[in-house]
């Protein structure tokens, strides 16, 4: 399992690290001080006068920011030293800021307790002077510590208060900070259209701070390539997290670039570029030890044993996943070490050792469940399925990819992805809209050129040939636009091309059919419950094809999937849809096909594939698939009543009693034998149970005979 890394906490002031030798000097005073003084608590009423005016306190701080966005430790050591020029009667926005600038060290450090009773102190603070300010930076440090130990339900009223009392005092720094965190955890509930409200809002108040802005955005950017990587979007979050480290190289930010190296390594995960995404956690790991940030080297050295989870180099990925567990555990971040528990139940596992295995992923996802993170609860389920599939425990994998499918339908339903969509087109309308503002500036000052020139002429040239001149102008200017607008039309068709387009086989991908499936409702009149030739969606899934990656190679995987595309384009009209589904899976859209044909038709696309042996290399391997296939409309029913999504996931059960019941086969969903209301409750999680209480018909079809 790979890990994000969520930017909960503030967002410091960062500059390049000071040279060796201020470091040293640094360093140097604070060994000083631990010898020759007695390190005072704040609130203590006989502390001696000051040593530093508040201005230089302040500036110390600012300093100290910058320091601890790259070496928490050292920043740790210098907030010691500083501690004795604080007492209870400086003023209150230095004892403040101080608490704050302290409760961002020792979160980053790992030290969870500390952190957290500061976080009171700052609270109380607040209430005692009647700073608001302080109270809903307190509330919101409070927060964040309670997220990082896995409680997210009970973070968000905190988050919200510090919202309403840093927006009554108007203290834009504070908002923008608890706005991130409460969007943070919103996603990590899967609340991802409430999760983008509020990174918007954190995005308004960030840039009405002066000081620390582009830091500012570079950490929401990251977040939001985050959330499109929750949504299941890399190649939207790989944009974003481009832009999230331009933005910090601009404001000279390093220590959020061990972050954002992890986070496109956990993107290029998605699209399944695994050296790249190797590579970019290795990166990670570098800059992350050279900054001693200890929460950075967690979550690389997580991600690095699931590559080597991914590569079935099981030692490799359990020594890794032990590295990642002692990182882990010093941070005091649950979900880092439930996170490490399950890569290393997956690699023992891996070994041989299914049912120790399970029962560590099994307990890491508990603390999930208990979190209410559905996000993370999602993802291990699919994991844990697999385990149990490949070990074998064929009723125990079904059970959990049933659960899994309906936490997925929860999370990732199409009417939060189409609210989503909507707030991200207003983000992105306000950054165009910025861009706008910017060019039409420097097209004011490239105007006032241009008529400056155009005075000079007016006095050296005669009219006519100005007018003469300016046509020329005119049409060569015409010409080149015109030009260059045709190449923009034909570099977008070719975008757009390769939008809906899987890059390997050449088939529409997920995202064409998706548009496919969002215009269907315009013609909902033709798609009445009295249509006698309703569509056809058949599932398919390659058998064995984890075997043939392991043993021939990742190539000779791709060589399968090409061929098999290939078979599947000639076989099919030009008015059916072949796309690639994802991975090893096909799906294959049927436009009205004669109901009574339809078992031969599934037969014929078994027969094709399985028919006939690949080439790979010398050697020919027979491929066969499982396959799953309903009716569009379903049984009569309205599609409002019964949509796609239900209908691929009915075909998606169908598909997996195949692969149960001995591969080279497809099962066809008939028709409903008893009203849909008495149906539901149980054909939505269990197809084989609703066939043996005769409430459905499903009947089989074997693909070809094995040689």
């Amino acid at each position: 399992m790979s890990q994000m890394v969520l930017f909960f906490f503030k967002n410091r002031s960062v500059s390049k690290l000071p040279d060796s030798r201020k470091v040293m000097k640094l360093i140097l005073q604070c060994i000083l001080l631990a010898f020759l003084s007695i390190n005072n608590p704040i609130n203590a009423e006989d502390e001696p006068a000051p040593l530093l005016s508040a201005d230089e306190v302040l500036q110390r701080l600012e300093h100290i920011k910058d320091v601890n966005s790259e070496n928490s430790p050292l920043a740790l050591k210098l907030l010691s030293e500083l501690e004795k020029s604080i007492s209870n009667t400086s003023p209150v926005s230095i004892r403040r800021e101080y608490l704050s600038v302290l409760i961002s060290a020792q979160t980053e450090s790992g030290a969870l307790d500390a952190a957290w009773n500061n976080a009171i102190k700052l609270t109380d603070l607040g209430r005692k002077e009647s700073d608001k300010s302080a109270l809903a930076d307190g509330l919101t440090s409070q927060g964040s510590v309670l997220v990082t130990r896995g409680k997210l339900s009970g973070a968000l009223p905190l988050f919200r208060r510090g919202i309403e009392l840093a927006e009554a005092e108007g203290n834009h720094k504070i908002a923008q900070f608890a706005y991130n965190n409460l969007a943070l955890a919103e996603n990590s509930l899967g609340n991802f259209q409430d999760a983008l409200t509020y990174f918007l809002k954190a995005v308004e108040h960030a840039e009405l701070v002066e000081k620390g802005r582009e830091r500012s955005m570079a950490v929401l950017l990251n977040n939001i390539s985050l959330l499109y990587m929750s949504l299941k979007n890399p190649d939207k979050g790989l944009e974003y997290n481009r832009l999230a480290f331009e933005m910090a190289e601009k404001s000279g930010t390093k220590g959020i670039l061990a972050t954002l190296a992890l986070n496109r390594g956990y993107a290029y995960d998605e699209i399944g570029e695994e050296e790249k995404a190797y590579l970019s956690y290795k990166e990670g790991l570098r800059i992350a030890r050279e900054n001693d940030s200890i929460r950075s080297e967690a979550v690389a050295l997580i991600n690095i044993s699931d590559y080597f989870l991914r590569q079935k180099d099981y030692e490799t990925s359990a020594e890794y996943g032990t590295q990642a567990l002692l990182a882990s555990e010093k941070t005091g971040e649950q979900s880092y070490i439930a996170t490490s528990r399950i890569n290393m139940g997956l690699a023992l596992a891996g070994k041989g050792e299914a049912e120790e295995g399970a029962e560590q992923v099994i307990a890491a996802l508990d603390f999930f469940k208990k979190s209410d993170n559905k996000l993370d609860v999602e993802s291990v389920l699919g994991e844990l399925a697999q385990l149990y599939q490949s070990a074998g425990m064929y009723q125990l994998a079904m059970e959990t990819l049933i659960e899994k499918m309906a936490l997925s339908e929860e999370l990732f339903k199409s009417d939060r992805e189409k609210a989503v969509t909507e707030l991200q087109e207003q983000f992105d309308a306000a950054q165009r809209q910025k861009k706008i503002e910017l060019l039409e500036r420097d097209n004011q000052l490239k105007n006032t050129e241009i008529e400056n020139k155009k005075l000079q002429q007016q006095v050296t040239m005669l009219g006519v040939v100005l007018v003469v001149f300016g046509a020329v102008l005119v049409f060569l200017l015409y010409r080149k636009v015109q030009k260059t607008n045709l190449q923009l039309k034909a570099a977008n068709s070719q975008l757009e091309i390769q939008s809906i387009c899987d890059p390997l086989t050449g088939l529409f991908n997920r995202r064409s059919f998706l548009n496919l499936m969002s215009t269907r409702g315009e013609f909902e009149d033709r798609r009445n419950i009295n249509d006698e030739n309703p569509d056809s969606l058949v599932l398919l899934d390659v058998d064995n094809f984890k075997q043939v990656n392991d043993i021939y190679g990742h190539a000779a995987g791709d060589t399968v999937l090409i061929e098999i595309a290939k078979r599947l384009k000639k076989l099919m009209r030009d008015t059916d849809m072949v796309l690639r589904w994802g991975g090893e899976e096909f799906l294959v859209f049927i436009k009205q096909p004669d109901p009574q044909h339809i078992k031969i038709l599934v037969k014929r696309i078994l027969d094709t594939i399985g028919s006939k042996p690949i080439s790979i290399g010398d050697k020919s391997l027979t491929i066969t698939v499982s396959a799953g296939q309903i009716s569009l409309p379903f049984c009569d029913m309205s599609e409002q009543e019964f949509n796609w999504e239900r209908a691929l996931q009915l075909a998606d059960m169908a598909l997996y009693l195949g692969k149960v019941h001995g591969r080279n086969r497809a099962y066809c969903v008939a028709r409903l034998l008893a009203p849909f209301d008495e149906v539901q409750p149980i054909l939505e999680k269990d197809l084989a149970e609703a066939m043996r209480q005769e409430m459905v018909e499903v009947y089989a079809v074997e693909g070809p005979e094995s040689e």
